[in-house]
């Protein structure tokens, strides 16, 4: 057998290993939690730049402001405004 044909027979072995594996909610949960931990453990601490700042908005940030609870509705002067003071 030649080397693209063994190629292509793994790639797609391995791809339909992934479908399957895909079907099984658990493979999934494992993937996310401990492949995740793996990525992250394994590409070392990245220190973010000085002038970045990240903002959420958080489940009591529409009561603290009596705004809808999808952000999307809310008026844009309100955006604006936050923007204006960071």
């Amino acid at each position: 057998m030649t080397r693209p044909a063994k190629a292509l027979i793994l790639g797609v072995f391995t791809g339909i290993l992934g479908i399957l594996a895909s079907c099984f909610p658990f493979i999934l949960s494992l993937e996310e939690t401990a492949g995740l931990d793996w990525l992250f453990t394994s590409r070392r601490l990245i220190t973010p730049p000085d002038d970045v700042i990240i903002v959420s908005i958080d489940k009591l940030s529409p009561d603290a402001l009596n705004l809808s609870a999808a952000p999307g509705k809310w008026p844009r002067s309100h955006h604006a405004e936050l923007l204006g003071k960071l």
